[in-house]
């Protein structure tokens, strides 16, 4: 299905239940219908972090860059995008991406 509500509530379900791959794949491709989305950058980002921290930055660095003037969504993509990248960089340098 690609059906992005359908999609979102799949992967919370299939998270819940344990099955991180599952609730990737499904926001990944409730990402993909809706590129734009700050609700599944974020699920989708916080589940694949621990293993592609670049492949989340430069999502969120994408999103910043194409949500026109939407100052809300501009300012919940930037902060995820400053915490996000900080852990990486931190994690490049082989410290805890935390302080």
């Amino acid at each position: 299905p690609n059906d992005y509500t359908t999609l979102i509530k799949l992967g919370a379900l299939k998270e819940a239940m344990g099955d991180k791959a599952g609730g990737r794949s499904c926001y990944q491709l409730a990402l993909a219908a809706h590129p734009r989305d700050l609700h599944a950058t974020i699920k989708y980002t916080n589940l694949i972090f621990e293993k592609e921290p670049e492949v989340a930055v430069r999502l969120w660095e994408d999103l910043l860059a194409n949500v026109g003037g939407n100052l809300d969504l501009r300012a919940a993509a930037l902060e995820q995008l400053i915490c996000k990248k900080e852990w990486w960089e931190r994690i490049k340098r082989g410290e805890m991406p935390y302080h």
